[in-house]
């Protein structure tokens, strides 16, 4: 691992106040139970950080961080692994503190500014992701925040996969379905599944648009929701043969698809995807079947 890679996240993790709850005197601890970095952090100079590599005198470190240097900044180095929180008698500072580790995952953790240590964890486990510099720095062009939790990371990343700038689940949709409506043939779908996950993708439309979870897909996903727009135009009232279709409740599918309609730029599309959707239905086919008494209906809902 590079020394001068590791010395610039370090810098940017002292420095950057947004990375901690206090404003009080900074402290990192750094477990290294490999000693893979033991010259890197020997090489390691920070400004107005003192480096100090823990051995097996614990209370002589909590007395000198404690009492005899309590505004001083240090970088706290321990070549074992991490102990059980009921061995660590450092754990009150620790706590206090950040933890800082080398591996690539843990300094994408760190260059992002994230809080939270279970996105270090979801980094690693999506770490094809982060192998594209291009896809890495749109992420961090994002300026996700560092409270962010695992459910936002994850739709930032989507997002940098669909070419947004921002994390945005409805635009995100949009562009999944844009691509087709069989995965098989949808280019931004295989890289979902091959970056982040098909899992992560539905997660972000079940919240967005209350669609079911159960067996889940693109084109059900299209389907569901034009009907359910279709089904609150009507006020509830249409062909039979639809009614499972219907998304409830509806505000979210109907707003998707709504909003979908009024932008200019997307709208052709839309009607592109709806017409391969009703030939599927036979929507034209129901409708005309349909008796005098559901027109009557119609009528009267709109006087």
């Amino acid at each position: 691992m590079n020394t001068a890679r590791i010395q610039n996240t370090l810098e940017t993790l002292f420095q950057d106040s947004a990375r901690w709850l206090h404003s009080g005197r900074r402290v990192v601890f750094w477990y290294d139970p490999e000693q893979q970095f033991a010259s890197s952090f020997n090489e390691l100079q920070l400004e107005g950080v003192e480096k100090l590599q823990l051995a097996d005198t614990p209370f002589t470190v909590k007395y000198r961080l404690l009492t005899l240097q309590p505004n001083q900044a240090f970088l706290l180095y321990a070549p074992f692994p991490e102990p059980a929180p009921q061995e660590n008698w450092l754990l009150d500072i620790q706590k206090s503190g950040l933890t800082f580790s080398a591996d690539p995952a843990a300094l994408i953790y760190a260059d992002l500014g994230l809080r939270s240590r279970r996105l270090e964890i979801i980094i690693r486990e999506q770490i094809k992701f982060f192998k594209s510099r291009k896809r890495t720095e749109a992420l961090q062009a994002m300026g996700i925040s560092p409270d962010s939790d695992e459910r936002e990371l994850l739709l930032a990343m989507l997002s940098v996969l669909a070419g947004l700038k921002v994390p945005d689940a409805g635009t995100l949709i949009r562009r999944v379905l844009l691509g087709g409506l069989l995965e098989t043939d949808n280019a931004l779908w295989s890289d979902i599944e091959r970056f982040v996950s098909a899992e992560a993708f539905w997660e972000v439309a079940v919240e967005y648009t209350d669609l079911p979870k159960q067996h889940p897909s693109l084109n059900k996903l299209f389907t569901q929701l034009l009907v359910t727009h279709f089904a609150i135009s009507l006020h509830g009232v249409i062909p039979p043969q639809l009614a499972n279709q219907v998304i409830s409740p509806g505000q979210r599918a109907y707003a998707f698809i709504d909003q979908w309609m009024r932008d200019q730029q997307d709208s052709s599309s839309l009607k592109t995807l709806s017409s391969e959707v009703a030939e599927q239905l036979q929507i034209f086919d129901a409708i005309e079947n349909l008796d005098q008494k559901f027109y009557l209906k119609q009528l009267v809902l709109k006087l």
